[in-house]
């Protein structure tokens, strides 16, 4: 089965255990050919009990059972799905998707922006995620028509911008010895992957969250440092961006009638840079003055370029 399938299936059992707190396996199977995934067919234990263990390691949550109860299943630690992360983003958008599914008579009336997918690529690595397997990869680059290979140990995957990213230890051969390093590679570009014998340990002292806390998007290797910077939100935008921080750092500084000052500690790398010109007139550098002009100077060689005679 698909991954894509499987995940399906997780996050139909966990609206399940959220929408009824505790129930039987008997009730989860009547509710379960009842669904359009099922076929009709009921879920065998053993099934039952790969989901569970699957749901834990991908998604963090415990499904644990009251035998004092009659067999009852609940989530043993809800209060996780009420945290700010990756992880409950995700179960969000596939539940809402699952939603859908289940009801097809509506899908002329839900758009959705369209999003690369390959789904072997993602089921490669997440498989080498979940043994821990060193993975070979081809991608494609821009400058050049063949296709480069290296071997990566992929420690997470990140998205940015409706855009997947796998993020590992990549190793290369420089003069002769073979170095690693830190880095990147979409989804998208991604042309072939084969999972390798050879395993890898995730270091114990990695943490992904930490990693990428400086961070605005996927560029984290161009050396930009983190400092204060801040910004000047005008409009609505302001009023959108105190319900929907723009970074986890931020801190409202200064309301006035029409605009909000926020600051922020992070790197301002290309990717934020050009957020913040991609708002326009909404949004304005207070501090550091370098990242002011730089953002000045973009805009006028925006401006310059429209004004040019062609």
């Amino acid at each position: 089965m698909k991954t894509s399938e499987l995940f399906k299936e997780y996050i139909w059992l966990i609206d399940l255990l959220k929408t009824y707190g505790g129930i039987t396996f008997e009730e989860i199977n009547e509710k379960w050919v009842q669904t359009e995934m099922s076929g009709g067919v009921e879920m065998a234990r053993s099934t039952f009990n790969r989901h569970k263990d699957a749901i834990e390691d991908i998604f963090g949550i415990y499904i644990e059972c009251d035998r004092s109860n009659g067999y009852v299943y609940y989530i043993g630690n809800a209060k996780v799905l009420d945290d700010d992360t990756i992880q409950t983003w995700m179960l969000s958008t596939l539940s809402i998707s699952n939603k859908i599914h289940e009801n097809k008579s509506l899908y002329d009336r839900v758009l959705f922006e369209n999003a690369p997918e390959n789904d072997s690529i993602f089921d490669g690595l997440i498989e080498g995620m979940r043994k821990n397997l060193k993975i070979d990869i081809g991608y494609q680059k821009y400058d050049i028509e063949t296709t480069p290979h290296v071997i990566i140990e992929p420690y997470c995957l990140k998205m940015f911008h409706r855009r997947w990213y796998v993020f590992g230890q990549l190793y290369k051969k420089i003069n002769g010895r073979e170095k690693s390093t830190f880095s990147l590679f979409s989804l998208d570009k991604i042309v072939s992957l084969k999972l390798l014998e050879e395993k890898f340990i995730l270091p114990k002292d990695f943490d992904v969250e930490a990693y990428f806390s400086n961070y605005f998007g996927v560029i984290v290797f161009d050396g930009t440092r983190a400092e204060r910077v801040v910004l000047r939100v005008y409009g609505n935008e302001a009023k959108d961006m105190k319900y929907r921080p723009l970074h986890h750092s931020q801190k409202c500084l200064k309301e006035c009638d029409n605009s909000v000052d926020f600051e922020y500690f992070l790197c301002p790398t290309t990717d934020f840079r050009d957020y913040i010109i991609g708002r326009g007139t909404r949004m304005k550098v207070i501090s550091p003055k370098w990242l002011a002009y730089e953002i000045r100077y973009k805009h006028m060689e925006a401006a310059k370029a429209y004004s040019e005679d062609k």
